[in-house]
């Protein structure tokens, strides 16, 4: 599976729509930063630290709707960093 931006802002759109949890976005990027099948640009930093930070709420942010709005605005870069 090939991750794009895309992909990501339609991970945060389902959580926002809470079509998804907490532990889906998580297991996500987990599965992602673990798994040979998911591919990336890795020299995308905002994929890279999007993945990274879904990934491990207890050293970034907590996955909760403001994080994933602010989330969304850094993947479509209308902001720069959380």
């Amino acid at each position: 599976m090939k991750i794009t931006r895309e992909v990501l802002i339609h991970i945060c759109n389902r959580f926002l729509e809470e079509e998804i949890k907490v532990e889906h976005v998580h297991d996500f990027a987990w599965n992602a930063l673990t798994s040979d099948s998911m591919q990336w640009d890795e020299e995308d930093e905002i994929i890279n630290e999007t993945l990274e930070e879904w990934s491990n709420e207890a050293k970034y942010y907590v996955i909760n709707k403001d994080n994933m709005e602010l989330w969304k605005k850094i993947l479509m870069q209308v902001v720069k960093k959380l």
